[in-house]
């Protein structure tokens, strides 16, 4: 699958696991990959610096657990997929 379509799955894996990491990981930017959480951070910046030494641009997400139901989504994902 292209990494679009596995970020997709992450996300969605995300939002059906969502109230579950936000018991464990309450208002943390977490790093996603292949529905896996690779860290989870207190900024956006921290969780993206760690990332990028793990994975290349495009085999992770960056997301806010928060409790909401439709989180933010800070990672633009058209910043890696020109």
């Amino acid at each position: 699958a292209m990494d679009k379509e596995k970020r997709d799955i992450d996300y969605k894996w995300f939002l059906d696991n969502q109230a579950e990491l936000f018991k464990k990981y309450p208002d943390k930017f977490l790093i996603i990959s292949e529905c896996n959480i690779l860290g989870a951070f207190d900024t956006f910046e921290n969780a993206m610096e760690e990332a990028l030494k793990q994975k290349k641009a495009g085999e992770f997400l960056i997301q806010q657990c928060v409790k909401d139901s439709s989180p933010i989504q800070y990672y633009n994902r058209a910043v890696f997929f020109k």
